[in-house]
């Protein structure tokens, strides 16, 4: 299972818990409940794009969404989370003037209950899946307005936002990190030193042209001073 598990995170994989079970152990329900609580325990197996459940999107905000002439508004409620397939057929949406992609859960539901207006929101699962990126795709061709995007001030939280951002780089339209600068780096009393993979990662990102420079600033600071921090503290 560890090896699957590993060529599963390498090759790119996503499914369903049955789809991994085949490709490790050739059949769907091989891997009994012992073994999936094991997982659990050690691997954060949604981030590995290995889910329980149909993958969702969850949003907030004063969005309304259309299939045909059907409609629904999701304003009046905290936030909901609808299928990725569900959405991937919308016709339409209006509404928000500016989406806001969150990474931490948490941060997501407490800025959900206060958004600033004609702002969507909504969460960013940390490396998010081709399925979502395909989805969040297709809820920008319905609704091309510019985006906030708020990820962790660590090397993966700047690379999980440009990897999301690049959708609207891809259609011409503006984005821009979102409390991701060096002042909440430095006010936190986080103090999460960088490892063996963050340095590398740093560097990487690093030699990227098309790094924005508010991002670059904070991968800057977090090699001046080792350290890194999650959004929680402060989205």
């Amino acid at each position: 299972m560890l090896q699957a598990l590993a060529d599963w995170h390498d090759g790119g994989g996503e499914g369903g818990r049955r789809d991994f079970s085949l490709r490790a152990l050739g059949a769907t329900k091989a891997i009994g409940d012992a073994d999936w609580r094991w997982l659990d325990t050690n691997f954060d197996l949604e981030r590995l794009r290995i889910t329980s459940f149909a993958p969702v999107a969850w949003l907030a905000g004063n969005l309304q969404l259309g299939w045909g002439e059907h409609r629904m508004r999701i304003g009046h409620l905290h936030f909901m989370a609808l299928s990725l397939t569900d959405l991937r057929q919308a016709t339409a949406a209006a509404g928000p003037t500016r989406w806001w992609l969150i990474e931490n859960r948490t941060s997501f539901e407490r800025q959900a209950s206060a958004l600033p207006p004609g702002t969507a929101a909504v969460w960013l699962p940390g490396r998010p899946t081709a399925a979502w990126l395909a989805t969040m795709d297709h809820l920008l061709a319905l609704l091309p307005v510019p985006a906030w995007i708020s990820a962790d001030a660590d090397p993966a939280g700047v690379d999980i936002a440009c990897t999301a951002g690049a959708l609207w780089a891809r259609r011409g339209l503006p984005w821009e990190p979102h409390r991701m600068d060096v002042s909440q780096l430095a006010a936190t009393a986080q103090d999460w030193p960088l490892n063996d993979h963050d340095h590398r990662l740093l560097a990487a990102l690093l030699a990227r042209a098309d790094l924005p420079p508010v991002l670059r600033a904070l991968c800057d600071a977090m090699l001046r001073t080792g350290r890194k921090a999650e959004q929680e503290a402060w989205v």
